[in-house]
């Protein structure tokens, strides 16, 4: 009687080990995939406010935005809003709008580029404004505002 016992709580001991490892390995998994998740969602979004960064570099080195975008590969958006500002959208991503100018460049992230022109007896003041947004979070926006004597167009 003893013997069937001892094999019976040994049996039970091995099961409890087993049992135990299993728990573990689905914990470190669960870890490693929000890792893995965590990693690539910040790669995105670094990707993305180097390219508004890029952008924004390459608009204050132009004197004429309409032809910098045009040769950055951004289309102007028609009939935006009524306002007189105007919004420009990548290329790649003609027909992938959000709303308000927004438009997707990787999954979830969005890029809206949108400047107006202030003329003045003394020249021309260029504003303008890159967003990236994540959702309803704004990641980055960053204003590009160049002065332009007259003559400089």
């Amino acid at each position: 009687m003893k013997t069937g016992s001892r094999s019976n709580i040994m049996l039970v001991e091995l099961l409890i080990v087993i049992l135990f490892f299993m728990l573990g390995s689905t914990l470190v998994m669960q870890v490693f995939e929000k890792a893995f998740s965590l990693s690539h969602k910040a790669g995105v979004e670094a990707q993305s406010v180097t390219e508004a960064q890029n952008l924004a570099d390459m608009m204050m080195a132009e004197n004429n935005w309409d032809e910098a975008l045009e040769s950055f590969g951004y289309s102007r958006m028609e009939g935006y809003a009524g306002t007189e500002e105007q919004a420009w959208r990548p290329e790649s991503t003609a027909g992938a709008e959000k709303e308000h100018g927004w438009h997707t460049i990787s999954g979830e992230i969005y890029i809206r580029l949108c400047w107006s022109e202030k003329k003045t007896k003394a020249g021309v003041l260029l504003d303008g404004q890159i967003s990236i947004q994540r959702g309803e979070e704004v990641l980055i926006s960053i204003p590009c505002v160049k002065y332009l004597p007259d003559g400089d167009i």
